[in-house]
Parts: structure tokens; C-alpha cells; sequence
């Protein structure tokens, strides 16, 4: 029996607000009763279940892709199926969807910043109100920020992707992500809120210690949120500002997470600012970029120097997380490392990059982990700071528990494997995958880890046509 399966669209499953300038549909099939062939294909495309286009029968489809000139809407959803047809007359059809973002529509939310010289990662929020009709209606937010952002709808981060909008020129284009928050919505008070830190557009980036502000030198975002197709929030004057608990962060060097300014309720007021010198909101172009592994302590390492060091077996990029229970004022920091020398941490090869992350209590019981920044490791150096400005070694009892590291990168999958009898081999075939994986956090990177991690697109080049089998 004839199936079809991994129907894409601009080869994303199901995509939601990318750019969909260059329409293309893609798919899959298999069961052919052997010896035979498609005779017939045909792809309809229905907007609100009306039909807006209809190829003509193709037995060319066969190859299963389908290119489409349509005047597609913005803010739209569209479902689309393929038909096939095999020379025995048996037919096969399959569906799927795929909706606009914002497409060519003007904003009526505006760029905003914290109207305040504040340290470190802001949080700008609103609060909107919601009928019982609406609740139940679809919702969806279009944003972006200067530099990376996180969206909360009521307290509840409204996607699993990191490190947004990515690492992308940003004086050619901003990227605008586009999210389904319609089961975070409620009736009566909603709040939206957006962390900012300073990623690719402000922190530190570049050779010989580097450069910083290089797109810009302010924080600042822009979205919309609309309900059942009607806008009830945008970014404008009435939001307001606070401290966000990271002190600090940037690509290099890592990430101060402060819990005690989360209970800081003072507020400021936002101004509406306009980015200078960069490129318009385009609907994504890139994958989000997720967690796709998680890796548990393979070992805890007590090293020669009395160092406590964590092993997670496998070199990755990502970030650790955890769960801690320590008193008010103490400090828990991690530094990253590729490899051990004479049996002790060692990370020099990172250059001037610090790769630490630092979280400091609040005296409760919280989960951890970093927002604007991301490490590339195998080892991880762990120490405590008691409140004295010293720091000593993780010890057992120190309350620090359910550490695992987290490997992210872009929301690709893998393909294709390669098993030989030989395991040194198999081993560097395992390289060769993790180096594409490290590297494919967005745009494809020289190194994960030291002061570079670069778009070197001619190294990704020469490396692309092996990637396309992994």
C-alpha cells in the first residue's frame, strides 16, 4: 500500500511564519507495488478550506517536489495534500499545513527599549484582558529583539527555542519569529513579556578580544500579539521595564544569573526607539535553534589540584542545567573545558573567551540555566562560593543536583548513519557528526567553543555536500 510521508514545505515540516517568497512543497512516498510507477500527481492548496490552487495531473511529480507562484496572505493559515496516482489506479492522498508570518503587513507594534541606563538583561511586559470568546480563539505572537530575546505569555516561555533571533547579519535583515501561544491564553488579565540579553547584535564578537555594540547599543523589541485574527497587544509607550536576573551574559564568555533581582519590583517606564543603520523584519529564514540532547554526569572527577570536575563523555554544544538549594548569597559557577591536562581541568585553547556560567542564590530551591549564551564542552570545572569571595571546590554535600548538559543546536535531525567493524573508526565517524552538529547552531560556525565561533561560509561550503548526508 502506497504511503506519503514528510510532506514540507520550503523543506520545514508544517512551517509557521518563515519566508515562503519562493513556495516549494516536498514529500515522500513508498509502498510502489514493485515494478511499477506514478502515473498521476496533483498538489491543491486551500485557504480556509476553499481551494486557491490546483496543479494539473504531472506524472513528472513522480520526482516529489512541486513548485507554486501563489499571492499568499500574511497572518494565514493554508492546508495543501498531494494526490498520487501509481499505473494500477490506486490513489494515495495526504495532507498537511503551513501559515504566513507577517509577510509585507505594516507593524503596528514599535521598537521599544527600557527608557533607563540599566545593567544587564531587561524585561519589558504589558498586561492585556481577554473575554471568555476569546480565549478560545487561535493566538499568535510575531517578535523579534536587539540582540536575543525570550517571550513569556503568563509566566510560561512560549516555544522551545533559544537563543532568538539568531545569529544572522542584522544589517541586511532582522528576523521576525512567529509563535502559537493559543493554550497560554486565558480569560481575563494576560501578561506578555520579553527578557533581552546582548548575543550576536551587542556582547562581545570578534578576533583579538573583540568587539562590542557592533549592530547597536541598545536593548529593544517588537511584537504583536493577535487573538482570533484581532491584534490585543503591541509593543508601545504603555509597556514597562525591570531588571532581569542576568547581570550579565554575551556568546563569549557566558552568563551571571542574580535570582535575588527577580524579587526587585521596581519599574521603569520604556521609550519607542528605531533601530539605526540595519536591515527591515523579514519572516525567519533560519530553523529555530532547540534542544535536541540531553547528557547526564558520566563521572565526577576529583583531579590532582583538588578540583571537582564534571564529565559529560561526549564534546557538545549547549549549557548545563540544574537544580540547586543554597543559602542567600552563595555562588555556583561552572567553567567549560574541551579536555583534561595531566589529569586536570584545563580550558587555555578557549583564548580570552571565559565560558563560565555563574548563578547566585536567592536562599530557595530553584532550577538553573543559562539564557543568552551557550559553551561548548566535555568537562565542566565546579566550584562554590560560601558568601566569602573565595571560591572552593563542589562538594558532595553541597546542594547542588539533577546537573545534565544540554546539547543545542539548529532543529535539523539526523539522516543518515554509517556503522563499520572497526571502533576507531566508528569513533571518527562519530566526530565528523558531532562537529556538524556543534557547529550548526544557525549559521554554520568554524568552532563552538573559543573566542571566534564565526560564520566562515566558505568552510561551510566545502563541508556542505557531506553534511547533506548526516
Amino acid at each position: 500500500m502506497m504511503i506519503i510521508y514528510d510532506m514540507r514545505v520550503n523543506h520545514v515540516k508544517e512551517p509557521l511564519g518563515f519566508d515562503l517568497s519562493n513556495l516549494h512543497f516536498s514529500w515522500k512516498a513508498a509502498g510502489l507495488a514493485q515494478g511499477h510507477g506514478l502515473r498521476a500527481n496533483r498538489i491543491t492548496v486551500r485557504e480556509a478550506g476553499r481551494t486557491i490552487y490546483q496543479s494539473e495531473p504531472d506524472s513528472l511529480l513522480q520526482f516529489h517536489e512541486h513548485r507554486a507562484s501563489l499571492n499568499l496572505k500574511p497572518r494565514m493559515a493554508y492546508s495543501w495534500c498531494v494526490e498520487l496516482e501509481d499505473d494500477l489506479g490506486e490513489c494515495t492522498v495526504a495532507e498537511s499545513t503551513f501559515e504566513t508570518g507577517k509577510l509585507d503587513e505594516a507593524w503596528y507594534g514599535r521598537w521599544i527599549a527600557a527608557d533607563a541606563e540599566l545593567e544587564g538583561s531587561v524585561l519589558l511586559s504589558e498586561k492585556f484582558v481577554l473575554s471568555d470568546e476569546m480565549t478560545g480563539e487561535d493566538g499568535r505572537v510575531y517578535i523579534s529583539g536587539l540582540g536575543l530575546f525570550e517571550c513569556y505569555l503568563n509566566g510560561q516561555k512560549v516555544s522551545d527555542e533559544y537563543l532568538a533571533p539568531g545569529y544572522h547579519s542584522y544589517d541586511f535583515h532582522i528576523q521576525v519569529a512567529t509563535y502559537d501561544v493559543s493554550d497560554l491564553l486565558r480569560t481575563g488579565e494576560n501578561t506578555l513579556e520579553i527578557a533581552l540579553g546582548d548575543g550576536w547584535y551587542k556582547g562581545r564578537l570578534g578576533f583579538d578580544g573583540g568587539f562590542t555594540n557592533l549592530y547597536g547599543d541598545t536593548l529593544m523589541a517588537v511584537a504583536e500579539l493577535y487573538v482570533g485574527g484581532e491584534l490585543v497587544c503591541s509593543t508601545d509607550k504603555s509597556w514597562t521595564a525591570k531588571l532581569h536576573p542576568v547581570t550579565f551574559s554575551n556568546i563569549y564568555d557566558g552568563e551571571i544569573f542574580d535570582a535575588r533581582r527577580a524579587d526587585d519590583t521596581a519599574t521603569f517606564k520604556v521609550k519607542v526607539v528605531e533601530p539605526e543603520n540595519l536591515g527591515p523584519l523579514v519572516d525567519r529564514r533560519s530553523l529555530p535553534i532547540v534542544q535536541k540532547e540531553v547528557f547526564p554526569v558520566r563521572e565526577l572527577i576529583r583531579t590532582p589540584k583538588g578540583e571537582t570536575v564534571l564529565d559529560f563523555g561526549q564534546n557538545l554544544a549547549g549549557w548545563i542545567e540544574g537544580k540547586v538549594d543554597l543559602p542567600a548569597g552563595w555562588k555556583l559557577r561552572f567553567k567549560a573545558g574541551e579536555i583534561l591536562q595531566e589529569g586536570c581541568f584545563y580550558n587555555e585553547n578557549y583564548r580570552t573567551a571565559q565560558a563560565q556560567y555563574t548563578y547566585i542564590s536567592k536562599g530557595a530551591v530553584a532550577y538553573f540555566r543559562p539564557h543568552f549564551t551557550f559553551y561548548a564542552f566535555r568537562y565542566l570545572l565546579a566550584e562554590i562560593d560560601p558568601g566569602t569571595g573565595e571560591w572552593r571546590a563542589l562538594q558532595e554535600d553541597d546542594q547542588v543536583s539533577d546537573l545534565r548538559a544540554c546539547h543545542l543546536r539548529s532543529d535539523f535531525d539526523e539522516i543518515g548513519s554509517i556503522e563499520t567493524g572497526n571502533s576507531k573508526v566508528n569513533q571518527l565517524i562519530s566526530n565528523v557528526f558531532w562537529v556538524q552538529k556543534d557547529n550548526f547552531l544557525d549559521i554554520p560556525t568554524d568552532c563552538p567553543q573559543r573566542d571566534e565561533r564565526l560564520g566562515w561560509t566558505g568552510d561551510a561550503q566545502v563541508f556542505s555536500a557531506t553534511a547533506s548526508y548526516n
